[in-house]
């Protein structure tokens, strides 16, 4: 999915004498808008993403049924994927932006995959990426909201004062931070026991603030976001008029949409039936904000793009990103199952250390070449002057030679994420509804074919086996899902298997890894304690029923099942 240091983002330049902004309005352009009053409004001012809030409202937790997350997947090939491609085609396309941000574009980018390298095996690194990615990503969607306000001020030559400014400006780092500090509470199971988490091997690590100094924090944190807000939309309506001012306004009513007025409802349990504001649906929702970002940062890139002699034209340029972005997304993962590279699958936590770098990759970049206060964003976005052309020390024949690469590679990604998210949708989820399990079985080969194979899929199957009776195929598809993933429930299930078949050796080895995994249930500690009881290893059964008891004082399934191990040792005598 994701938050910079700001897309399109206004760095502060020193204030003129005056105490509004440097650029007078000669210099600035005609056109109020980029792409007309209503594209902008939709796209650009997020007034899109306030017709799907209201929508999502008003459909109620049914929506998800027909609009599945798995369903959604889509607008992450339509919209997120050539967002990411867009920051690609600007840093890369042209041999003068490679020399530009050579430090970036080449360095930086090689530092990112040594990180990722070392985290395929050192998981703490892993787990770290990740949870700078999502405390920056806050700030990444709330800069390109506050860049694109103040262009579209200074596109109008509104006066805006550097007190003014910087109300405006600390209203949005507040509502970023008022997220970060939301979502870094004390995990639910950080006051549980000391059972290993069972989950993926990456995952977000949050600092573990307690309710009270959240509480603390977001009354602060709230206090002082509505008085720069107000303080700054106040001052804005008595230096200009409120048309004038009116998409700086959505944009900040996006802002508040999409961190802070949620966050509010959530933290205090407030109209938690409406589902954009639910705790249980939060995740479901950002979907449509991460597309809302992406679109709006598509709006604006293609306009910027439209200002050189090189523009192919909306579809081609929209296609040429999601090319580009696609490949990024999807190709890395296959090289890495190819390569063996690495002991973690895609879907087991993978996924999301790529999502971390790919992002901390776009933040970086985006922090550099978006800046009004820079030369040619400046002179296409402030004054509607068109860029520069095509570097003249760079031949076509080096331009079509790397086009070529990208659209072949971006081919394969496309492909790639097509056909994952409809095996997935389409092929398993839906199949499994009806019982189909020949289509079932298909979708998870296939997935496994272009590396994003499922380790819950092959236990669903197995399952589906067994109920049909079929033990021989269950074991197929329990190994199968172990080779995914070393998971406790495979494990339990195919110990569950071979106890049935009287296997009780091979059934207290399974129960054996799993325990070794999570000692914790009781379930699995009397299955592993009975195995070894019919295996004859009478002294390692004590011992974990001795062992589960500390964990569970007088639980009446352990009890009992010490007294059948004392008949086993009695008749052994």
């Amino acid at each position: 999915m994701k938050i910079a240091q700001g897309e399109i983002r206004l760095k502060r330049s020193s204030a003129p004498n005056n105490g509004s902004t440097e650029l007078g309005s000669a210099e600035l352009s005609a056109n109020r808008w980029l792409h007309g009053p209503v594209w902008d409004v939709l796209l650009g001012c997020g007034v899109l993403y306030f017709i799907s809030f209201f929508a999502l409202g008003l459909s109620g937790p049914a929506v998800t049924g027909t609009l599945s997350v798995g369903g959604l997947a889509i607008l992450a090939i339509v919209t997120g994927a050539p967002h990411y491609g867009a920051t690609l085609l600007r840093v890369y396309d042209q041999r003068e932006s490679r020399r530009r941000y050579a430090l970036l574009a080449v360095w930086f980018s090689v530092g990112l995959v040594f990180l990722f390298g070392a985290s395929l095996y050192w998981y703490s690194l892993g787990i770290l990426m990740i949870s700078i990615y999502f405390n920056w990503n806050p700030w990444h969607y709330s800069g390109q909201n506050y860049g694109l306000a103040m262009m579209f001020l200074r596109r109008r030559a509104v006066a805006v004062s550097r007190l003014t400014q910087n109300l405006f400006y600390a209203s949005f780092i507040l509502s970023a931070l008022l997220a970060v500090v939301a979502m870094n509470g004390a995990r639910p199971e950080g006051a549980l026991s000391d059972a290993k988490v069972i989950g993926p091997l990456y995952y977000f690590e949050p600092i573990g603030l307690s309710d009270a100094w959240i509480t603390g924090l977001l009354g602060v944190g709230l206090t002082l976001y509505g008085f720069c807000l107000i303080g700054a939309v106040g001052s804005l309506l008595r230096r200009s008029t409120f048309s004038d001012i009116l998409p700086a306004l959505l944009l900040a009513g996006t802002q508040a949409l999409w961190f802070v007025i949620p966050l509010v409802m959530r933290h205090w349990e407030i109209a938690q039936g409406f589902l954009p504001f639910s705790a249980n649906y939060g995740e479901y929702v950002f979907l449509f904000i991460a597309a809302g970002h992406s679109i709006q940062y598509l709006w604006v890139t293609s306009y910027f793009a439209r200002r050189t002699d090189r523009y192919p034209g909306n579809f081609r340029y929209w296609f040429r990103c999601v090319l580009a972005g696609s490949a990024l997304w999807n190709v890395p993962p296959i090289l890495l199952a190819a390569l063996a590279v690495g002991v973690v699958a895609y879907t087991e936590g993978l996924a999301l250390l790529v999502a971390a770098v790919i992002n901390l990759h776009h933040f970086v970049l985006d922090g550099a070449i978006w800046k009004l206060r820079d030369g040619p964003v400046a002179r296409v976005l402030l004054r509607d002057r068109p860029q520069g052309g095509a570097s003249p020390i760079e031949s076509r024949s080096d331009r079509h030679l790397g086009r070529i690469f990208v659209s072949l590679v971006g081919s394969v990604g496309v492909s790639i994420a097509l056909l994952s998210w409809w095996e997935n949708e389409f092929g398993f989820v839906r199949a499994s509804r009806r019982g189909d399990e020949v289509r079932m079985q298909l979708a998870a080969e296939r997935l496994e074919m272009i590396g994003r194979p499922q380790g819950n899929y092959r236990r669903h199957l197995a399952q589906v086996a067994l109920a049909r009776g079929d033990q021989s195929e269950a074991l197929e598809q329990l190994n199968k899902s172990l080779e995914v993933r070393q998971h406790p429930k495979s494990h339990f299930a195919k110990g569950h298997v071979l106890r049935n078949q009287g296997r009780w050796s091979e059934a207290a080895a399974a129960y054996q890894s799993a325990y070794e995994i999570d000692p914790q249930p009781v379930k699995l500690i009397y299955r592993f304690s009975d195995a070894l009881i019919h295996a004859g290893d009478l002294d390692r059964a004590g011992q974990v029923l001795r062992d589960g008891l500390k964990l569970h004082p007088g639980n009446p399934v352990l009890v009992q099942e010490v007294a059948v191990l004392q008949q086993a040792q009695d008749r052994s005598q």
